[in-house]
């Protein structure tokens, strides 16, 4: 009889403390012992993961061993270690019941049948809210902290470059890294792409400072931090989870960031930052080593990935594009299968098609004219109403928790209101983004509008006879996307839809 053991925390630094992963596993082995279970390597899941969601990467290979049978137990040290959401609780008992599988908890006994269903929602309930406080009471600590110049806990340990010091909540430089960023910002200066730096570091075998390889967007990260110049802000970003991806950082919108002053020294000047920021925010970023040379930098993608592709050289002649995930050195497990694309063709291709468009402005203003009228702009109000819909909804939540407590209405009712108002929940969120991508398609017309209009007054009257850097800008105006599939390529953007170029040869 075989017990799987699932251990999860938040965060690394809860894992340092109170509720470790050891702690737990050390507790779900003996419980699983007494009641007659063995438990191996092979079925035990250490997590570091919210508990507010069920798409966690080490929790689908539980699911994955109950669906096909593979386990009789699952021991968990307590309920809000399964899950912080109590309607997502329900779940996962009602995984193991199906599977034929016992669920076994240390700290509190698991309950069969609707009462037993309803105690532990109300558990998983209640912690739901619980994390939900401390974490609001945890934010307004670390900004409380920010404002009185300190670094909050957590916040200073992972930069590549600095000791972080938690006593004076302050960065000071490791020597030896610090070399590395300034090598990292002249190489950047110089015109490295993200990739060819990281690519450089892999092959020297200098690892990041989780201990890893690099990867491009650890080096874009760095080269876009201020930190490097002495310039720290709290609340820069936060965590988004994707769907069976680890968390990521997303930049917040600046009013919320706070200045932390003398939190960090430079690595490199305010000069030299800025210098490297410019050149990363220009139009398009040339990250080619000749970048003069490709057109479609920027706007091309891989049709089979996704992928950013980027210009090369194939023995000093022949000029191409290929999808980074098709290199050997490429940081992640899989790797892309798509071939070169031909550069000169490519372009030729493309640019004849947009030319054909800048060449008849008033048919282009025309589509994004009519793009826009056919767009719903939506309100303020709109978006207060959705707020406050779903506000209303987690009002209900907790109401329906009190009741359930005071056992007020009977089983079913509680557990049926409860789905009811998760669904509605949902709904009204995946509302909110529409509403919110909506107004993002708006903005983006009429900055398009803007642009093609500034384009078409001071260079119509050289579309034959363009740089390389006036073809870029028509470009962005349009908003062109390249997406290349090994006999063909597809263009989108702002486009006319009389244009008949949704598949022109490659």
């Amino acid at each position: 009889m075989k017990a799987a053991i699932y251990a999860r925390v938040s965060t690394e630094d809860q894992e340092r403390e109170g509720t470790s992963l050891k702690s737990q596993l050390e507790a779900c082995k003996k419980l699983a012992h007494e009641k007659g279970y063995q438990t191996s390597d092979e079925y035990i899941i250490h997590e570091v993961y919210s508990g507010l969601t069920l798409d966690r990467p080490n929790l689908a290979r539980l699911r994955d061993w109950l669906q096909n049978g593979e386990i009789n137990a699952v021991v968990i040290y307590s309920s809000d270690r399964f899950s912080r959401d109590g309607y997502d609780f329900l779940t996962l008992i009602r995984d193991c019941k199906k599977a034929g599988v016992e669920l076994l908890c240390v700290t509190e006994p698991l309950q069969d049948g609707q009462v037993g269903e309803l105690l532990s929602y109300v558990r998983g309930w209640a912690s739901k809210l619980e994390a939900e406080k401390i974490k609001e009471r945890t934010m307004r600590g670390k900004r409380e902290r920010a404002k009185n110049g300190k670094l909050p806990q957590g916040t200073g340990r992972g930069a590549f470059g600095y000791h972080y010091d938690p006593a004076t909540g302050r960065r000071t430089i490791v020597e030896t890294e610090a070399k590395v960023v300034r090598r990292i910002f002249d190489m950047a200066s110089e015109g490295y792409s993200f990739h060819g730096i990281a690519q450089l570091l892999n092959k020297e075998g200098i690892l990041t400072f989780a201990g890893h390889r690099w990867h491009p967007l650890t080096v874009k990260r760095m080269l876009t931090n201020p930190i490097y110049a002495g310039i720290t802000y709290y609340g820069r970003t936060k965590r988004i989870s994707s769907k069976g991806r680890t968390q990521h950082p997303e930049q917040r919108d600046p009013s919320d960031w706070i200045e932390v002053p003398n939190a960090t020294p430079p690595i490199i000047s305010k000069t030299e930052f800025q210098a490297v920021h410019d050149a990363l925010v220009s139009p398009r970023r040339r990250i080619s080593q000749a970048p003069q040379h490709y057109l479609l930098t920027g706007h091309i993608f891989c049709g089979y990935c996704g992928g950013p592709m980027c210009g090369s050289i194939l023995r000093r002649r022949y000029r191409y594009y290929y999808c980074r995930r098709t290199h050997p050195d490429y940081a992640f497990p899989t790797r892309c299968e798509a071939k070169y694309v031909p550069a000169d063709k490519a372009e030729e291709t493309v640019w004849h098609e947009v030319l054909s468009i800048l060449q008849r402005p008033d048919i282009i203003l025309a589509e994004i004219k009519r793009q826009r009228e056919s767009t719903n702009d939506p309100t303020d109000d709109e978006l207060d109403r959705v707020e406050k819909e779903i506000q209303s909804q987690r009002d209900w939540e907790y109401h329906l928790l009190m009741l359930a407590r005071d056992r007020v209405f009977d089983d079913n009712f509680i557990l049926r209101e409860a789905r009811r108002t998760k669904e509605k929940k949902q709904t009204l969120e995946q509302e909110k983004k529409q509403l919110y991508h909506q107004k993002q398609a708006l903005l983006n017309l009429e900055q398009s509008e803007v642009m093609i209009k500034e384009f078409c007054q001071k260079l119509s009257h050289k579309l034959t006879n363009l740089t390389l850097d006036e073809k870029r800008l028509a470009l962005d105006a349009l908003q062109v996307k390249v997406i290349a599939y090994h006999d063909h390529l597809d263009l989108r953007g702002v486009l006319p839809t009389y244009v008949t170029i949704a598949r022109t040869s490659a």
